[in-house]
């Protein structure tokens, strides 16, 4: 997007932040946190998001029947990628293809510890629920799917 549009490197993005500063930002280090959470065995799986929510290739690995639903209107979405929206450079199925949105981890956690992971995490990383491992006995082969719509 930078190359075809430079003029917006200075942009601002919102009231406190330039979209440069926003790009420059370090990806965040979870290596303290996930020790902590193997440590009180409180993670059942995790995936390190990359490029798009939707690219989620650890699903792969669970037991045939259960599935991962994701609540997209639980996330937050930082100001940043509303703004590249708004430029209208991409439709929304390309942009939902090539951005995460901000989230850089997913936590499988057993819902009895829920509590007692969140407080562990949240010393280190803002975190939220967002969605469930379920049954899925409807569809037995689809491991992932999307449920409501992101909140702008």
């Amino acid at each position: 997007m930078i190359d075809r549009r430079p003029d917006i490197l200075y942009a601002r993005v919102d009231e406190r932040s330039i979209l440069i500063d926003e790009l420059m930002k370090p990806s965040a280090c979870y290596v303290n946190v996930i020790r902590e959470l193997i440590e009180q065995d409180l993670i059942h799986g995790m995936h390190k998001v990359n490029k798009s929510l939707f690219h989620w290739q650890s699903h792969f690995s669970m037991p045939k029947g259960l599935g991962a639903g994701i609540s997209l209107s639980t996330v937050t979405i930082p100001p940043m990628f509303r703004f590249l929206y708004d430029l209208n450079m991409m439709d929304l199925e390309c942009f939902l293809d090539s951005f995460a949105f901000g989230i850089g981890m997913m936590l499988v956690i057993p819902r009895a510890q829920y509590e007692r992971a969140v407080n562990i995490i949240e010393k280190y990383h803002k975190c939220s629920l967002m969605g469930k491992v379920e049954r899925n006995d409807e569809r037995p082969d689809e491991m992932l799917w999307m449920e409501g719509t992101f909140k702008w």
